[in-house]
């Protein structure tokens, strides 16, 4: 197992990737939804305060004017126990919403609108012992404990550091209106404190996503046989797609070869190259080159022609540039209109044919 995760050195292909997705395998940290879900609901504290602060003030007014007189009757009880949970609710209501906002976002941020069963789906490794216990000393765990330790640390320290200036009024409070107590510890403790503690976990949000990104990088890395063998599945084998490329490519020589004795004359360099035309006014608005080639398939072409009788001219310039700049198919291009008008006109004084006439007596060789 160890030899094979040395050997695992090449990234991961797009496809490995999406089958990673589909099992629910992303780079998702933990800490980055913490992050958004705790700044959602300090905005949803910033934006609600006052609605909370009316209701909390409202609820500890009405149970300071009770006093004594409290009643604690079962009936009693549970009307002051259902009053206090609305004012909660409802003062609460607006940091619920966007906490929840925040925690739709933390995820969408990190791994985009994934919906995943396989993730969720039994296994009887995740509740094997054996392995379990052997998952307690890996190094990802390591991390995780150390960065358990960091938050601990670093969220006291944040909280510290916003009541810090602030201790030395706590004693003051104690005859203070309800009103003014509940200001200070919403507006003087409360909110600096989660203020502080939000910075901290944004800063060990963007360190655990870091660390996360990398850790599923390495999780899905290839070998280099896996990356050949997804090739071949998708692209087919090298072998077998080189041997469909030769019959393609056979099958258009010949389907080409098929046109030649359909030419009004083949041009020639009289050895190297050899380009096939064919001329019918009524269809074409200029020649159309039907087939063209060098050495052996030239010589292929100069033997077709001569065995159907079609007239082969040797003009080496006109053979060159026309082998160089069309494909079987092509018109010709304006720039040899007069070379090739020439060329056919000789052709058709030659022999005495007229434009598209099949070829009716021995080819001739000659120069246009």
């Amino acid at each position: 197992m160890a030899a094979d995760d040395q050997e695992r050195t090449e990234a991961a292909t797009p496809k490995r990737r999406r089958e990673a997705r589909e099992e629910g395998q992303v780079a998702r940290s933990p800490e980055v939804l913490t992050a958004f879900v705790l700044g959602a609901g300090v905005l949803g504290v910033w934006l609600g305060a006052g609605h909370l602060y009316r209701e909390l003030a409202g609820l500890t007014l009405d149970v300071i004017r009770q006093g004594g007189g409290l009643d604690l009757r079962p009936d009693a009880a549970a009307a002051l126990a259902l009053r206090v949970f609305r004012a909660l609710l409802s003062g609460l209501a607006p940091v619920f919403l966007a906490a929840l906002v925040g925690g739709v976002a933390g995820n969408v941020v990190q791994v985009g609108f994934l919906v995943s069963f396989k993730a969720i789906e039994p296994n009887p490794d995740r509740i094997n012992p054996i392995s379990g216990f052997g998952n307690l000393f890996q190094w990802a765990k390591v991390v995780d404990l150390a960065k358990s330790l960091l938050k601990v640390v670093a969220v006291g320290w944040a909280a510290y550091l916003a009541l810090r200036d602030r201790l030395w009024e706590f004693p003051a409070l104690a005859g203070v209106p309800p009103r003014t107590l509940l200001e200070f510890l919403l507006a003087k403790v409360a909110f600096p404190i989660l203020r502080n503690v939000l910075l901290v976990y944004v800063a060990i949000a963007l360190l655990d996503y870091a660390f996360q990104r990398w850790q599923f990088e390495k999780k899905i890395r290839m070998t280099k046989q896996e990356i050949k063998d997804e090739y071949k599945e998708t692209e087919g084998d090298p072998l077998v797609r080189s041997r469909i490329r030769t019959l393609q490519r056979e099958m258009a020589r010949r389907r080409m070869m098929a046109e030649v004795p359909r030419s009004d004359v083949v041009i020639t360099n009289p050895t190297h190259f050899a380009v096939a035309l064919r001329y019918v006014p009524e269809e074409m608005d200029a020649p159309q080159v039907t087939a063209k080639g060098a050495d052996r398939v030239a010589e292929k072409i100069l033997e077709l022609a001569r065995e159907h009788r079609v007239p082969v001219v040797e003009d080496p310039p006109v053979a060159r540039a026309l082998y160089r700049q069309t494909e079987p198919g092509d018109r010709v291009p304006a720039d040899l209109f007069q070379a090739v008008a020439e060329i056919l006109a000789h052709v058709y004084r030659l022999t005495g044919r007229i434009p598209g006439e099949a070829p009716t007596q021995p080819p001739p060789t000659s120069g246009a």
